[in-house]
């Protein structure tokens, strides 16, 4: 059970920055977000700024995106972002086999995943560990992205990383709402990382 309560959507009034109580371009009534509107303004600050120009404007790509997304929530065994993400993730490309190829990765098994999609997670999984990238990693994915792109894979690990502690200090329980398919199944589909041995 969440630790905070539910709030509907359309019940937030105006901020005194923003006239507008309510805007389904930025925010949706998933749980994360009815959680977060218990602070109207930090709901405001935290998810338009950030959460929606990466999946909209950001020039990553958004396959190499998402993979990095799953992989910063299977290595925290966040089952909320994970499974939310696997789901998401179908829309650009991601398959099931890419995700077990991920979670095989994990374990230090091959895959076949590009070179540069096996060094995105890989920096991922230490960004998210050890909250840093080796020097190897960092200098192949800077040939092969730029400077920006760079950026914006460290930020969006950085920023999902944010996500996940969030959804995990409050509780927040994943969505199986009448008329969306419900997505507790991924979490039978893919078993969490052995270290942590549950989904969160």
């Amino acid at each position: 059970m969440a630790r905070v309560p539910y709030l509907e959507m359309q019940s937030l009034g105006p901020g005194p920055e923003d006239p507008t109580p309510y805007s389904a371009d930025w925010v949706s009534d998933h749980n994360i977000h009815r959680a977060m509107a218990n602070h109207p303004e930090a709901l405001r600050v935290f998810w338009p700024r950030i959460g929606t120009w990466l999946r909209g404007k950001s020039s990553l790509e958004p396959r190499l995106r998402e993979l990095a997304i799953i992989q910063a929530s299977y290595t925290t065994a966040s089952g909320y972002e994970f499974a939310h993400h696997v789901h998401f993730a179908k829309s650009v490309g991601v398959t099931e086999e890419d995700v077990f190829a991920l979670i095989d990765e994990s374990k230090g098994k091959p895959s076949h995943l590009s070179e540069l999609e096996s060094a995105a997670i890989r920096a991922t999984r230490t960004l998210t560990t050890d909250i840093d990238i080796d020097d190897d990693t960092w200098n192949f994915l800077h040939d092969q992205l730029g400077t920006e792109c760079l950026l914006e894979l460290v930020l969006a690990v950085s920023y999902y990383n944010h996500i996940i502690r969030l959804v995990t200090a409050l509780q927040v329980g994943i969505e199986s709402e009448e008329g969306e398919e419900d997505l507790k199944p991924y979490l039978e589909r893919f078993d969490a990382p052995e270290e942590i041995g549950r989904w969160r």
